[in-house]
């Protein structure tokens, strides 16, 4: 009796031995290369950052209170504080963004990622169809995430976001949106209000308007630049040659002119609404605007 109890005390104390051996080999095994027999240890790097590659991709996002102090008439001002970014300056209603360089079709200008169907693109004096008043969140993309708009758009893209089209329901069902803007070198003032409200508890309604008005812009000093008003005198003094005086004396009111910039003043309105059904799985809505 005593030689089998000892017997079986040695097989349970073996067993674990054996299987802590197996289970080396098995892991040996897994780790060592198939090609040059070797043994490779699993490292792991840990990078918290990642989240925050947007910022490698040279994208501005303009919102909150930056938006609200930033906000002009024209979408070009409004982003004239951005790095990178300036405008262009036919007058106080025409201004659109001039991003590294490139204006124009090389820099497209988005609504909630879709074309504004105007025609600023083409020239410096038409305005683009986008009120700053409304926006909620203006986007100001470069490098390769403009690919998400077309090869065309080299030099980037703005995307403005408004609440045209409702995204979410209200708290207690009604929310309201206002501002008012002055500027001093037009006597520029404006002023826009959008009212989100709920019709049912999945049927959202938005309602916008603005008005802006501004006179000519004053300007310190000749309202030509020193080579252009050198080209008009010279005008001026050969017209008075050839014994053309009315041109001449045109051509010299031109250069002399100084203080206000004729025929730059504006006066738009605009009008929006939209209607979105949204749930759980999603929202579907349309909008429609007259500016």
């Amino acid at each position: 009796m005593k030689f089998t109890a000892l017997l079986l005390a040695t097989s349970v104390l073996a067993a674990p031995v054996l299987a802590q051996t197996s289970d080396h080999t098995e892991r040996d095994r897994s780790s060592r290369n198939p090609v040059h027999g070797e043994t490779t240890d699993e490292v792991v790097i840990s990078a918290p950052g990642l989240e925050r590659l947007d910022l490698l991709a040279g994208t501005s996002v303009i919102t909150g209170d930056e938006l609200v102090r930033d906000i002009r008439g024209q979408i070009g001002e409004s982003l004239t504080q951005v790095p990178g970014v300036s405008a262009t300056s036919f007058s106080p209603g025409a201004s659109r963004p001039v991003l590294r360089g490139f204006q124009g079709e090389r820099v497209r200008v988005l609504t909630d990622g879709l074309g504004t169907l105007d025609v600023s693109n083409t020239s410096t004096d038409h305005a683009v169809s986008i009120e700053p008043l409304t926006a909620e969140r203006i986007e100001v993309l470069r490098g390769p995430a403009v690919l998400l708009f077309g090869s065309q758009a080299i030099g980037g893209a703005v995307n403005v976001l408004d609440r045209r089209i409702p995204r979410a329901v209200p708290e207690n069902g009604f929310h309201v949106d206002a501002i008012g803007a002055y500027g001093s070198a037009a006597d520029e003032r404006g002023g826009g209000a959008a009212v989100d409200f709920a019709i049912t508890p999945q049927i959202v309604a938005h309602i916008d308007g603005s008005y802006r008005k501004s006179d000519d812009l004053r300007v310190g000093g000749y309202v030509l630049s020193d080579p252009l008003r050198a080209e008009q005198l010279e005008i001026a003094a050969e017209e008075a040659d050839e014994g053309h005086l009315d041109e001449a004396a045109e051509a010299l009111e031109n250069a002399n002119r100084r203080g206000l910039l004729p025929n730059s003043g504006t006066r738009t309105y605009t009008l929006g609404g939209g209607l979105a059904l949204i749930n759980d799985g999603g929202s579907l809505g349309f909008s429609a605007g007259y500016m």
